[in-house]
């Protein structure tokens, strides 16, 4: 007589998994973003990423979420980007903390997040009205939307370093200025008595004010 009993070993047991290809559309997605985000909001602060605690890969890096709260008291972002990115990362989190989700939508059920969605971009239907592709379609939208959250960062930051070139340059033309002057006023004392003058007026003209 054969023994048609399945058998199952511990590790089979205990971390099996249910393959999810939305799981890893998902993280793949966020692991992008996240890191996009935090770069700018280095770049924003003049942190060095290689040497900061705050940005790096330790248990005391900031979360996520901290890192778009920061973008929203900086008011580098506004409570629309802000929403947008917090939407993303409930749906990040409950791929990455609840093994039983494997599927959008079931991800969707939870958080009010098919309502939020569904307001924001319509309800979807798909070639064949899946559910499931449905709820995928309405993630694409908002990956899509996250996703120019990060382009206009990165315009921004672009933006704030020119004009802070731009100031940089302002005050290094008028520290070679100032330098100027100083040099002609050692070698030209008929200079050096006029600059006295308009000084004195300068400083006479503030003490009016």
């Amino acid at each position: 007589m054969s023994d048609n009993t399945i058998k199952i070993t511990l590790d089979e047991l205990l971390f099996a998994s249910l393959p999810s290809p939305a799981r890893s559309t998902v993280i793949e997605a966020s692991v992008t973003i996240e890191r996009i985000v935090g770069t700018m909001l280095a770049m924003f602060l003049d942190i060095e990423l290689e040497s900061s605690k705050s940005f790096g890969m330790s248990t005391a890096a900031l979360s996520f979420n901290h890192k778009i709260q920061l973008l929203t008291d900086m008011k580098i972002i506004g409570k629309d980007e802000k929403a947008l990115l917090i939407k993303f990362s409930e749906i990040r989190n409950l791929f990455a903390h609840n093994a039983i989700i494997t599927n959008f939508f079931q991800c969707f059920r939870h958080n009010d997040l098919k309502e939020y969605l569904e307001k924001k971009y319509g309800v979807q239907k798909s070639e064949f009205n899946f559910e499931e592709d449905n709820c995928e379609m309405l993630f694409n939208k908002l990956f899509a939307d996250v996703k120019q959250v990060c382009r206009d960062l990165f315009q921004k930051m672009i933006n704030r370093a020119g004009s802070k070139g731009e100031t940089e340059g302002k005050l290094l033309y008028h520290e070679k200025l100032l330098d100027g002057i100083q040099a002609l006023c050692k070698i030209d004392p008929d200079f050096s008595e006029k600059m006295a003058k308009v000084h004195d007026e300068a400083i006479a003209d503030i003490d009016k004010k």
